[in-house]
């Protein structure tokens, strides 16, 4: 059974192939349409979420299934004290497809453990995000043609800021990318990501500045300052304090070069940056649909050839 809870989970060619399919249900391929008729989609969301959730629920509602589950621990029966691998185990019943995001970084192995359906996972904790990497990936992919041989700023908190540890990752097994990585010292990279990254060879930069990295990068991805996940020594900072993009106006971003954000967004990227052509966030909302669409077409296929 085919699960997605990291992007390793697809090999490179597969993860390409899955983005050209997405790129092909974007550019309004009707073969999609009431292709899942009949199937259901479990969403558990044990944190907050806006974009991943209602992309979710979106993309399978354009696949032709529904979606049932909660957005809420505290509506779930975990409230009442059901473990997450009884609550896995109860959705395996009544669906085809898992998508499960929790705080707990053990959550996707606990989840994978007890499931008897595909598991997506849709971000455990500080640690990764692998949808929306595939939504990072195809945004890239559409504009810059490549994977590879690209400069990337990340700046923000890049300590706990899952998407960045997730899209590095990914971009390392593409092979050829040069990193800059711009962050206080409270939050850079964790030391297992800065491992890997010398591991590889890959030529990387750590900064406390971003005028430093923008000028030659072909992408800046910005991140918001994750109070939630702070320990209680950086909760008396406030975010502003953290924040190392204050001095990043409209005017020093290159034509060609990309801004990307996760979103939501703070202080780091005021609105004067929405009407710049090099602004791809919204774009990354829109694209998160089509690589959802396309993975969740791709795992519930894949099972269902195997069951029968």
């Amino acid at each position: 059974m085919l699960n997605f809870t990291k992007n390793s989970d697809l090999s490179v060619s597969e993860t390409l192939s899955l983005l050209r399919r997405a790129h092909s249900i974007a550019n309004h391929d009707v073969t999609v349409l009431h292709e899942l008729d009949g199937m259901q989609m479990a969403s558990l969301f044990y944190e907050p979420s806006t974009r991943t959730r209602l992309s979710f629920a979106s993309a399978m509602n354009a696949l032709g299934g529904s979606t049932i589950g909660f957005e809420s621990s505290s509506s779930a029966s975990v409230a009442k004290g059901e473990s997450l691998a009884d609550t896995i185990r109860v959705a395996s019943q009544y669906a085809d497809l898992i998508v499960l995001r929790h705080p707990d970084i053990s959550a996707p192995d606990i989840a994978l453990a007890n499931s008897s359906v595909p598991l997506i996972n849709a971000g455990n904790g500080a640690d990764l995000h692998p949808t929306q990497t595939l939504a990072d990936l195809m945004t890239i992919y559409e504009n810059k043609k490549t994977l590879s041989g690209l400069h990337l700023t990340f700046a923000g908190d890049l300590k706990y800021g899952r998407t960045v540890h997730s899209l590095v990752k990914e971009l390392l097994r593409f092979g050829n990318n040069t990193f800059t990585f711009v962050s206080p010292d409270e939050l850079r990279i964790p030391n297992e990501l800065r491992t890997k990254l010398t591991n590889t060879n890959t030529l990387f930069y750590e900064e406390q500045s971003i005028q430093t990295g923008i000028h030659s990068a072909d992408i800046i991805y910005l991140t918001r300052i994750q109070t939630e996940r702070f320990p209680q020594s950086l909760i008396k900072k406030s975010p502003t304090e953290l924040t190392q993009v204050e001095n990043f106006k409209p005017t020093d971003l290159d034509a060609n070069t990309l801004l990307m954000h996760p979103l939501p967004r703070g202080t780091e990227l005021p609105r004067e940056f929405d009407v710049l052509p090099q602004a791809k966030y919204f774009d990354q909302v829109r694209f998160g649909k089509y690589a959802r669409m396309a993975l969740i077409e791709l795992l519930i296929s894949k099972h269902t050839s195997n069951t029968k």
